[in-house]
């Protein structure tokens, strides 16, 4: 029986839902006591939300937050997301069960960022089945989960939103209204809310591809004007965010030291970690093995899309280009002003020059692999099954199975951690030739549940080992310090270097702390020299008076 259109898209939004939560389960099962153990997320979020939430159950909004540094603001500090709409849940809820909201949170943006991907697949694969299919390679991602093993929130609050982004600009340009302008705006507007200025302009490419691409095909004014209306109106929903925000960027360390192409290189991507990120996610080792930042070098998005490649190449068919224009641009920016393209961007789009790590861009990748995946199924799906199989025959006979013999051939080549992982793609390789066979021999009805078992085992393998949680510890250092320190003391509390508890620990307790952990505010290199206080600056000197005189 064949469902209505309605119905499949229920269908559809439910299955990406409820798959998710599956993946997701231990976030949503344990009891308020477990935490994630993200160090980004325990150093900096966990504390300032504590604080957050602390003042607004005592009746208080707090635009000011005078326990980190010489005090900062909260409602110019992105990072805070102050006005986004799902962490008012945060403010609001008990203190004991802070931890599981915020774990509820996460699950739920990562269950919400794989419906969006499908839905903005579904234009061009109009088949439920396939488009299921791209929303799970976007939210099953160790992209997305090396985020969570590493507490970037904001940046996983705006990814969510990124999918949604472009389907509402998609759905404005489809309908040509300019009532049709509004989910895109609301979507974008959330966005903008959640706290992560570089998601929100990496998605501002996207949308810049999606223009481009609508120019080339329509030749008409209506575009612009649909990007226009879109942004305008998001700009202006959002303004309560974005507004204090430009404010306060202005006096950070972001803003007065960090505009360097230098700064902005950080973190960049070597072909050889493109390569191995894309095939081999832990090449050289897990998160806990990893010598530098495993969450920027973290990019794979399984090989199932591999299949959907080998077969885009061949036919012809809706938002092919559009898939791979996104996909071209996210891997070309990755790799940083080594591949000239970023450095362009970063000096004709001024916004660019206070970000760092060029891997992100690999958003649009994963934006152009889930539309790709979902439109080649969707095509090869309708057409009739001697041209499925004479497309399918390659990729099974000697394709596939010629690509799984060299993986297989490396891991004889090395060994350890490597040698495991050629193993494991080999393996993946060869599942996809029979996902291939399998097409061939009996149709598309039966292979879309064997891609969705191997996507399961392919991609969990990397990204439910990325989901650590533990029971929360209060940080000791900060504990004992407020009880033998009265809250309304002069002066400010110091941690001996190095820090023995949470950097952030003076908002966890409020006690107000000197020192403290805020992207926006973290110098990059060693530290300077100090100065004797009658040669440094004014400013230097109010802060290093009151930290000898505490």
């Amino acid at each position: 029986m064949r469902m209505t259109p309605r119905r499949a898209d229920w269908a559809l939004s439910l299955a990406v839902i409820g798959l998710n939560v599956l993946l997701f389960a231990p976030l949503w099962l344990l009891p308020g006591r477990y935490a994630l153990t993200g160090t980004d997320l325990q150093d900096f979020f966990s504390p300032i939300y504590q604080f957050i939430n602390r003042e607004v159950r005592g009746g208080t909004l707090p635009l000011w937050n005078p326990y980190q540094f010489l005090g900062g603001s909260t409602v110019g500090n992105a990072q805070y997301a102050l006005f986004y709409p799902p962490n008012w849940l945060l403010w609001l809820a008990p203190p004991a069960e802070l931890d599981r909201v915020l774990r509820g949170l996460v699950a739920g943006h990562a269950a919400w960022a794989g419906l969006g991907a499908s839905w903005m697949a579904r234009r061009s694969a109009p088949k439920p089945r396939a488009a299921l299919l791209a929303g799970l390679v976007f939210s099953w991602s160790s992209f997305l989960a090396a985020r969570v093993e590493i507490g970037h929130y904001t940046l996983i609050l705006a990814l969510a939103w990124a999918p949604w982004v472009l389907h509402g600009y998609q759905t404005a340009l489809a309908q040509r209204r300019l009532f049709g302008c509004i989910p895109g705006a609301l979507a974008l507007a959330m966005q903008v809310s959640a706290g992560h200025p570089q998601t929100v302009y990496i998605t501002g490419l996207g949308l810049g591809v999606l223009t481009l691409a609508a120019l080339i095909r329509q030749h008409s004014w209506v575009v612009l004007r649909q990007a226009t209306v879109m942004g305008g109106l998001a700009l202006w929903l959002s303004a309560v965010s974005w507004v204090p925000m430009l404010d306060y960027h202005a006096e950070t360390v972001r803003a007065t030291q960090g505009r360097s192409l230098t700064f902005a290189d950080e973190f960049a991507l070597s072909p050889q970690e493109l390569i191995t990120g894309l095939a081999l996610p832990n090449y050289a080792g897990t998160a806990a093995e990893y010598p530098g930042f495993y969450e920027e070098v973290t990019v794979y998005w399984g090989l199932l899309p591999l299949l959907g490649l080998l077969l885009a190449r061949r036919m012809r068919f809706p938002g092919r280009w559009l898939a791979l224009g996104l996909i071209v641009l996210g891997l070309w920016l990755s790799l940083g002003s080594a591949a000239g393209l970023y450095r362009l961007t970063y000096t004709l789009i001024p916004i660019s020059q206070g970000f760092r790590a060029p891997g992100r861009h690999l958003l649009l990748t994963g934006l152009g692999l889930a539309i790709l995946l979902g439109a080649t199924f969707t095509h090869m799906a309708r057409l009739p099954l001697a041209d499925q199989r004479r497309l399918l025959r390659p990729l099974w006979r000697w394709q596939l199975p010629g690509i799984a013999v060299w993986m297989g051939g490396l891991a004889l080549l090395w060994e350890g951690r490597a040698a495991q992982q050629a193993t494991e793609a080999a393996i993946v390789l060869a599942g996809l030739a029979m996902l291939a066979l399998t097409w061939a021999r009996i149709g598309w009805r039966w292979a879309w549940v064997v891609a969705l078992l191997l996507l399961m085992a392919d991609t969990w393998r990397i990204s439910a080992p990325l989901l650590h949680l533990e029971e929360a510890q209060p940080s000791a250092a900060w504990s004992a310090a407020a009880q033998v320190i009265p809250t309304d003391a002069p002066g400010r509390v110091r941690q001996m270097p190095p820090p023995p508890g949470t950097p952030n620990g003076g908002s966890l307790v409020s006690l107000r702390g000197l020192e403290g952990y805020d992207p926006w505010h973290q110098r990059t290199g060693p530290p300077s020299t100090p100065l004797p206080c009658k040669k440094a600056t004014p400013a230097a000197r109010c802060i290093r008076c009151l930290a000898c005189a505490t």
